[in-house]
């Protein structure tokens, strides 16, 4: 095995002095990326136009992950970057993996939640039992609907005690008639009303309809074997954090919308992200995560934030943003849950768990 790695990193690296791009270095990190990620197009010729494509947006993101940790060594940044299943990726293809589209036609919330002086230091929904694992959206622009459902998930576990995955896809297929599709795009806050209006509150679990990464349009749902009682949705005030972490340590996991269009967010690895030319205007949105929680970190105050690119990406699929930075990237600009029936028992029961963790903090 270690033969036929060191033959195609040689026959490579002559491919890389024909065109004055790479050294034997990099083309031996790139064999070592092919192997380590199981890519498909390992097993194409060394000529095969795909390998020339993969090879080069490979070594442009190896650069800047060396330049840019380079700085991260001097103290000039609060984040480390990485290898990761992306960094193959040409930049127009990490850009179509950014599948949140602001919709004018928004559905109207049952009601704006504001903020509240009593939250706490720090907070996260992983220690709760109310947060599936990381999930991995693929190819598909529909970062929207992980970033809704990943809140349904929250919303229902609070509510029954009980944590469901709930379909992706159901979303992607149904959402307004299926336009939603991997290319299109979409927005939360319609994938809540999709299921609170079209299906009676209720929605798959992901066993009855799997994610399969790809959209016909077509809906499939099984509304028999649904579960939940969704009946509204709410929004957080727009741009205001403190709204946010209130919201955040007391309804669930919030579904939210980020400037997520830089290099430098695809190939994160660890630390708090800040970019100071990170965009929070509503147009300039273009990715949906979910809020699980926040905190400080070596004197940075943070989001815990959720993807849906694996495991794999991140901090084992998670990203500390910067919070305090008035409203960066755009992390409270755009930002809403869902609310179950019998809401009134999961606030009293969520008051609860943020009572506890207050007397905690005394």
């Amino acid at each position: 095995m270690m033969k036929t790695l060191t033959l195609l990193a040689m026959a490579m690296a002559a491919i890389a002095s024909k065109d004055d791009l790479a050294s034997v270095k990099d083309m031996t990190a790139f064999v070592q990326y092919m192997t380590e990620y199981n890519k498909p197009y390992r097993n194409h010729a060394d000529d095969h136009p795909l390998m020339e494509k993969r090879f080069k947006a490979f070594r442009t993101n190896l650069r800047r992950i060396e330049e840019h940790n380079k700085k991260y060594d001097a103290g000039q940044v609060t984040f480390t970057l990485g290898l990761n299943e992306l960094a193959d990726f040409t930049d127009e293809e990490y850009k179509g993996l950014l599948g949140y589209k602001r919709l004018n036609d928004r559905p109207e919330a049952a009601f704006t939640h504001t903020s509240d002086e009593f939250t706490p230091d720090a907070w996260d929904w992983r220690e709760h039992n109310v947060v599936t694992p990381v999930k991995n959206q693929g190819m598909c622009g529909s970062c929207w609907a992980f970033s809704a459902v990943a809140s349904m998930e929250s919303v229902y576990a609070l509510a029954t005690g009980k944590l469901e995955s709930f379909s992706e896809q159901e979303l992607v297929d149904c959402c307004d008639n299926g336009e939603d599709t991997c290319n299109h795009g979409g927005e939360m806050s319609h994938g809540f009303i999709e299921i609170i209006e079209h299906h009676g509150g209720k929605i798959d679990p992901e066993s009855v309809y799997p994610y399969t990464m790809e959209s016909k349009g077509v809906c499939h749902a099984k509304d028999n074997q649904a579960l939940g009682h969704f009946t509204s949705y709410a929004n957080v005030t727009s741009g205001d954090e403190d709204a946010l972490k209130s919201a955040s340590s007391s309804a669930g996991v919030i579904s939210v919308a980020i400037d997520a269009s830089s290099f430098m967010f695809q190939l994160y690895r660890h630390g708090v992200f800040s970019w100071p030319l990170c965009k929070n205007k509503p147009e300039e949105l273009d990715h949906g995560v979910a809020v699980a929680g926040f905190g400080n970190y070596k004197g940075k105050d943070f989001w815990l934030v959720k993807n849906s690119w694996g495991e794999g990406w991140g901090m084992h699929g998670y990203i500390m943003m910067s919070r305090n930075k008035d409203n960066q990237c755009g992390i409270a600009t755009d930002a809403s849950y869902p609310i179950m029936a019998k809401q009134k028992i999961k606030e009293e029961s969520s008051a609860r768990i943020v009572e506890d963790a207050l007397m905690a903090f005394q």
